[in-house]
Order: C-alpha cells, then structure tokens, then sequence
C-alpha cells in the first residue's frame, strides 16, 4: 500500500488479462515441460551407459586383462626368462 500526501491510499493490483495471463502460462508450463523430457533423457542415457558397462565388465567392474593393455603372468615369465638368457659383452 502506498499513502499520498493527500491521505488518498493506492494499492497497487497486479492484473493479467487473458492473453498475456495464458502466454505466460504457456510459456513457464514449456520451459517446465522441456526441462523435464531433457531431465528423462538424461537419465535413460545414464541407464543405457549402465546396462552396457555393466554387461561389458561384469559385476566385478575388473576389466579383462586383455583389454587393460597389461601383460598376464604367464608373458612377464616369458620376459623374465629372455632377459637372464642375454650375456652382456
């Protein structure tokens, strides 16, 4: 509420008529929408990347030897045994 000098009192009234009330609407009830088919998104491909981890690794989460890039004991044997062969001169 705000006095004038005059003693006259003035409320202020916020006002929407139906055009602007419904775009408004319109336009909070979009950018809600929009956020939430990006938020499913969102959480299928979290899901997706899951299931294909999941199926990928195993439950462990260890993956294989192989694919580590590292070498198994039995290749580390193999090394070991070429290196004490060589005679240094």
């Amino acid at each position: 509420m705000h006095s004038t000098r005059g003693g006259e009192v003035i409320i202020p009234l916020r006002q929407y008529f139906g055009s602007a009330f419904m775009s408004a609407l319109g336009g909070a009830l979009s950018l809600y929408l929009g956020l939430n088919i990006a938020m499913v998104i969102e959480v299928a491909e979290f899901v997706a990347e899951m299931a294909a981890n999941l199926l990928r690794y195993g439950v462990t989460g260890k993956m294989p030897q192989e694919k580590r890039g590292g070498r198994n004991k039995k290749d580390r044997q193999k090394e070991s045994c070429l290196k004490t062969d060589t005679v240094k001169s």
